[in-house]
């Protein structure tokens, strides 16, 4: 797999190189480190990275790549550097489409509860238009050898993608992973646009949620079963509930190193949304994976 990191050297772009270092199979990611020299009209956050002349500009980012290839290569990564100019997003989106990443790995700033609201304006522009699948980082745990992750599953395609990508990057012997289906509570939908809530027998309400619970068993269980297929130490949590909130609730309790999800849409559409639960947990998670491939 080739991933894409790209770095601005802020803390955020340091934890995600950390969660790299931690997760990443050395056999199979090659690394291409990336820094854009930010030219032209600046966005608001790159004011202060333009005060400074632009070959002092240039030599800052040659120095801030040529020291993240050198610690990748020390730590086993087939790595390589790139140095651009222009619109970081932009610039970061080109590269991807050029050279065809199959991930793009980006900071996101604090989390704070201003960063719970805003991601920076380049992480928002690739998390929303990269054509590929995209790790956002806050923060990592540095203390635990071994990652801790959360993969959400409906059975859609998105999440599909989004299981796949994860097993191509991460390094099986490194990652524990929880499966977790999560299945909407039966009618709950329906009751806000009803004038008098569904009357349902008790009966007919318990072969409902028996089927809601079955369905949610056996989509955690097949992504256990293809994860243990490919080596990596899994288990099952099928649960009834809210995605954003059960997700949410359980990444925090785990604690979890990484969060992998699916996109709503895998076409044109998901350039603009990505979808209610995915944007989520990419705001508020310490680390998501979105799975997400365009067609080129």
């Amino acid at each position: 797999m080739k991933a894409l990191f790209a770095t601005d050297g802020s803390i955020s772009a340091l934890e995600a190189e950390r969660l790299l270092d931690k997760i990443a199979d050395r056999d199979r990611v090659r690394i291409t480190v990336l820094s854009v020299v930010p030219t032209g009209v600046p966005q608001v956050q790159d004011i202060p990275l333009i005060l400074d002349p632009l070959p002092a500009r240039r030599k800052d980012a040659l120095a801030l790549v040529d020291a993240g290839v050198e610690r990748f290569l020390a730590a086993g990564f087939k790595t390589e550097g790139r140095v651009l100019e222009g619109s970081p997003a932009e610039q970061i989106i080109g590269l991807v489409e050029q050279d065809w990443h199959e991930l793009t790995v980006v900071g996101a700033g604090s989390k704070s509860w201003l960063g719970h609201l805003l991601l920076g304006s380049v992480s928002t522009h690739v998390l929303h238009s990269a054509p590929n699948s995209v790790l956002l980082v806050h923060e990592s745990i540095p203390e635990t050898d071994t990652a801790r992750v959360l993969y959400g599953t409906d059975g859609s395609r998105g999440a599909t993608i989004a299981l796949n990508d994860y097993m191509d990057f991460a390094d099986p012997t490194r990652c524990d992973t929880v499966a977790m289906a999560v299945e909407r509570y039966p009618l709950e939908d329906l009751v806000p646009t009803l004038p008098i809530p569904p009357m349902v027998d008790p009966e007919t309400e318990k072969e409902i949620l028996r089927t809601s619970e079955d369905r949610a068993a056996r989509l955690s269980e097949s992504a256990v079963s293809r994860l243990k297929d490919r080596h990596f130490t899994a288990t099952a949590r099928p649960v009834l509930g809210h995605p954003i909130t059960s997700l949410l609730e359980e990444a925090d309790r785990g604690p979890y190193d990484l969060v992998v999800v699916g996109s709503r849409g895998v076409g044109p559409v998901s350039r603009a949304l990505l979808g209610s639960v995915s944007d989520k947990i990419a705001r508020h998670a310490r680390a998501t994976l979105i799975g997400r491939h365009i067609q080129k």
